[in-house]
């Protein structure tokens, strides 16, 4: 998206390891605050993909989950920097992410994958980032929010501050923006799916980017999900994701999907 992004994490020494960093070197992401750390292996996800898209993803954390405090880069460092952590990594090291420093900036949490636990660091967080069955999961409802007015009230539930939004993304329906005050959706764009792998990594990593431009949370959920319904149209997680040129043409209806 054409942003300044830095990524924080830690890989083995292996040659998973070594692929990764120079993946994400060559799309321009700082890695210096990307630790390989000794007897470790990199994490692995293995995907399955079945015919409609959807997708089953079993986790080897590896490295990921020895991802400390310690490795995080000094607090004055990330002084008015937009904030995104997910739940892949342990929640003392996302806690102390979010904390501290002055000019503290935007923090998003997207909530993935649901750990009822995390509900302690919402307190912390500005922006939290849900799909349907995450919702369910921390609100700790039997059966998952089906309905606009289901989804909402579930949204709020877990507001514990003034000032959060929720946005609770609904795939082919778009996402929803909930605050206490009100509840605002964002309509889908129809696409031929063929995975859905990594779409809401792709949403998040947008919808940060645009944000740190200025934009408003309503325009950044649009182009962020604009951008994962392309995400969607190809296989593969990473790169299916598209260039800031390629969105800008799909808005535009310059590119069909």
């Amino acid at each position: 998206m054409g942003g300044e992004v830095r990524l924080i994490g830690a890989l083995g020494r292996d040659k998973a390891g070594q692929d990764l960093r120079t993946f994400l070197s060559g799309d321009g992401v700082d890695t210096t605050h990307l630790a390989s750390l000794d007897g470790e292996a990199t994490g692995r996800a293995f995907i399955c993909v079945e015919a409609g898209g959807e997708n089953t993803i079993v986790v080897d954390a590896g490295a990921n989950v020895a991802l400390l405090p310690d490795h995080l880069p000094p607090a004055a460092s990330m002084a008015n920097a937009v904030r995104l952590a997910q739940l892949e990594t342990p929640l003392e090291t996302v806690t102390a992410f979010f904390q501290g420093g002055d000019g503290l900036g935007l923090r998003l949490l997207n909530a993935a994958p649901a750990r009822l636990e995390a509900r302690a660091l919402f307190r912390l967080v500005d922006i939290l980032i849900l799909n349907e069955t995450e919702l369910q999961t921390f609100a700790e409802q039997k059966a998952m929010p089906e309905s606009q007015a289901e989804i909402i009230a579930a949204a709020r539930s877990l507001l514990v501050r003034p000032g959060q939004c929720v946005v609770v993304t609904l795939g082919a329906a778009g996402c929803l923006i909930v605050n206490q005050g009100e509840a605002r959706p964002i309509a889908g764009r129809q696409v031929s799916v063929v995975d859905t792998t990594g779409a809401g990594d792709c949403f998040s990593g947008v919808l940060a980017a645009r944000l740190a431009e200025g934009a408003t949370l309503a325009d950044a959920a649009k182009m962020a999900n604009a951008a994962a319904a392309l995400a969607v149209a190809k296989a593969g997680a990473a790169v299916s994701a598209p260039t800031r040129a390629e969105l800008d043409a799909f808005l535009v209806g310059k590119v069909p999907p």
